[in-house]
């Protein structure tokens, strides 16, 4: 079997294992019912895995990568089978040492990426990663819905194993490095998008659950966030190329829409906010990556589109969800900040960057 087609095989089982079990994180919470707070550090958790295997790999050789893609996969399936005994006493650790294991998974396919030769392979591996999106909230949503959560975790661990069997091979890779580092500026919008995206499914998710909506209902707006998600990227690649700062400045606004949620919770507002940060992201994740991987290496690049996007859900999850526990109107001010970084950024946009994606 090819490696390129090992790539997508193995990312594609990945991605299904870990988007049907993530989809249940907060919804768990809901069942033992924990406060918006709790909920939102479970998120936070869950994201910052990343930051961390992104951090120490970024000095990973090969050797370490290989090893990973074969062996992580198989390392969160059983933790995932401990969630069939799991229970409202430990069922937030098994979510924290999952998410920290599979973070490296995804981390280390990244870094190969980087470096494995043969052409599309990265176009490959986000539509392998990306295709599962579109469709794992439903199956999830009706797995719980009609059978429970416990299939649901069976079904995750098999996905798991898959994905360590059909794990490419990594060959020996030297180091590639352009000698910069991305501009901080720029990539600041991940923050904003991971704040959008993180309140969104540990705050509004949870809320929806709370309020009477069943895990299908939940299932189906999560997948409305996928689809247009996905539809963006493919739409990206037939735009004309603009300076990055555009697509920065784009991704900050429309990170921004769910203060609209102050007028209301209802549908007729949760549901276009789910459209715009969908497709802010889509953005984001596109066109700055895009810029950080013609900046740096790939293991440092991975660094620091990793972390901001962490950072970013961290605090939306957690932060937001503190606060809307607290005061539900105060909660969206974590908000502004996008219109803050905007209102110091567009005077310096024309002068001071020019890379276009």
């Amino acid at each position: 079997m090819k490696n390129s087609t090992r790539i997508v095989l193995s990312s594609m089982a990945f991605s299904m294992a870990w988007l049907t079990i993530s989809f249940a994180f907060p919804l768990l919470g809901v069942r033992y019912s924990l406060g918006y707070t709790r909920i939102g550090i479970i998120g936070m958790v869950s994201n910052l895995s990343f930051a961390i295997a992104s951090a120490l790999y970024l000095k990973a050789s090969a050797s370490v990568i290989r090893r990973s893609l074969r062996i992580i996969p198989l390392v969160s399936g059983f933790i995932t089978f401990l969630f069939v005994f799991s229970s409202a006493d430990n069922f937030a650790y098994i979510i924290g040492i999952v998410s920290i294991v599979q973070a490296f998974f995804w981390i280390s396919m990244e870094i190969y990426l980087g470096y494995a030769s043969g052409t599309g392979n990265a176009e490959k591996y986000t539509a392998s990663w990306g295709f599962p999106m579109v469709f794992a909230p439903m199956v999830a949503g009706a797995i719980i819905q009609y059978v429970g959560f416990k299939p649901l975790f069976i079904m995750g661990l098999i996905f798991f194993v898959a994905a360590g069997f059909m794990a490419p091979t990594v060959e020996g890779y030297g180091t590639k490095n352009h000698g910069e580092k991305p501009s901080v500026i720029i990539i600041m919008p991940l923050v904003f998008s991971g704040i959008a995206i993180g309140f969104f499914f540990y705050v509004m998710v949870p809320y929806l659950k709370l309020h009477g909506y069943s895990y299908v209902d939940i299932a189906i707006i999560e997948t409305l966030f996928a689809g247009v998600q996905a539809f963006v990227f493919f739409l990206l690649n037939f735009i004309r190329k603009m300076p990055v700062t555009i697509y920065s400045i784009i991704t900050a606004i429309m990170s921004a829409f769910p203060l609209i949620l102050v007028v209301s919770l209802s549908m007729y507002f949760i549901i276009p906010v789910v459209v715009v940060i969908a497709v802010a992201s889509a953005i984001g994740f596109s066109k700055i990556l895009s810029y950080i991987s013609s900046t740096t290496s790939p293991n440092v690049g991975i660094f620091y589109y990793e972390t901001f996007y962490a950072i970013g859900f961290a605090i939306g999850s957690s932060v937001g969800g503190f606060l809307f526990e607290f005061d539900r109107m105060f909660s969206y001010f974590i908000f502004i900040f996008p219109f803050i970084y905007s209102v110091f950024f567009l005077p310096r946009m024309k002068n001071s960057f020019d890379v276009t994606c």
